[in-house]
């Protein structure tokens, strides 16, 4: 990693090519890095009841990695392809991870809030 303390350091950052800083080419190439990197560290922490916020699930991100390549396999044997929409309705929960990354792993991911009022339904 690139220490940037000076506008000197910040010029020759800028002047590499974004082609030659080795990013990862997709969210998916991106959890499967951070697998590799750190597979026991959290990746993520939830918090199901506020009231009982000691309690938490977590993922690591080896295991973050897994149930989005489940996702993406399942969506896959379910036909869904690069140009399809999957979209799901969940609270902010370890497994809406799972479904958002999985569904762009498979295609096109489309959240929907569980605060989606009829309203405005005519959005759709």
């Amino acid at each position: 990693m690139t220490s940037i303390r000076t506008l000197a350091d910040v010029v020759a950052l800028e002047a590499l090519p974004l082609s030659d800083r080795h990013f990862p080419v997709s969210t998916y190439d991106l959890l499967r890095r951070s697998a590799e990197t750190w597979p026991g560290r959290p990746a993520l922490t939830v918090i199901d009841d506020p009231r009982a916020f000691e309690v938490s699930r977590r993922l690591t991100y080896q295991g973050l990695l897994e149930g989005v390549t489940s996702m993406a396999n399942l969506l896959g044997e379910l036909g869904v392809g690069p140009t399809d929409v999957t979209a799901y309705l969940l609270p902010n929960l370890l497994e809406t991870h799972i479904a958002l990354w999985g569904a762009e792993a498979t295609g096109i991911a489309f959240p929907l809030s569980p605060l989606f009022s009829p309203a405005i339904s005519w959005l759709f």
